[in-house]
């Protein structure tokens, strides 16, 4: 809906403040039913000044929401990617649909925005699963900026991002998380992988959470 596209004009305001407890939505978003849910289940309060940016998770968190016509309309998400690693110095979350009908999408948006400018790439089935997806991931990284991109020995910042991404799958802590990036290499690998890969890594629970986490939603041929 064209009301919804990125507002890449329009400059977001300094100083921005996330009550404690809450996510700031843009105004584009209300009186949507992604806007209603999050509202409903994320305490989000609606604001004005985001500019491109969807979401505000904490003072130092922008998020932004790749849809599936963003995909097949027009270039312009990867100009809002460049904009959001500018504005948050790599403290960005990028959500972004994933199906279908947009995996070959997907995959190449990973590689831009994770792999090469090291931002935070978060999958979802469908829109719906963004409110939760929200609200997990404002309660994981708090309010400091120090605590959004956590250190792990001996990661690199890169790697630290993919491991936070991990660790937020049911049954994958930090140590699971490690473990697969050393045997897959990156997160794009481990997306693509089977059960019986994953599992030879992190066992056939776990395996069945990653496999779910990436998969949801996408019929295979």
């Amino acid at each position: 809906m064209s009301s919804n596209q990125p507002d890449l004009c329009s400059p977001v305001r300094s100083g921005i403040k996330v009550p404690s407890g809450h996510i700031l939505v843009h105004e584009k978003w209300r009186g949507t039913d992604l806007g209603v849910q999050i509202v409903k289940q994320a305490k989000g309060i609606f604001s004005g000044g985001l500019g491109f940016v969807d979401f505000y998770l904490s003072d130092y968190c922008p998020a932004i929401y790749i849809t599936e016509a963003d995909f097949f309309s027009s270039s312009s998400y990867k100009t809002k990617i460049v904009k959001l690693k500018s504005l948050c110095q790599g403290r960005g979350v990028i959500l972004v649909i994933r199906n279908g009908r947009t995996i070959d999408n997907f995959n190449e948006l990973q590689e831009f925005a994770l792999l090469k400018l090291d931002l935070f790439v978060f999958p979802v089935g469908c829109q719906m699963e963004i409110p939760a997806v929200l609200l997990r991931l404002a309660s994981t990284h708090g309010k400091s900026p120090g605590n959004f991109k956590r250190k792990f020995r001996p990661c690199s910042s890169m790697a630290s991002q993919q491991i936070a991404l991990l660790a937020l799958i049911p049954g994958v802590g930090n140590e699971k998380a490690n473990k697969l990036l050393q045997h897959f290499g990156n997160i794009a690998t481990i997306s693509q992988a089977s059960i019986d890969a994953l599992a030879s890594v992190v066992g056939t629970a776990r395996a069945g959470y990653i496999y779910n986490f990436f998969n949801s939603g996408i019929s295979k041929k």
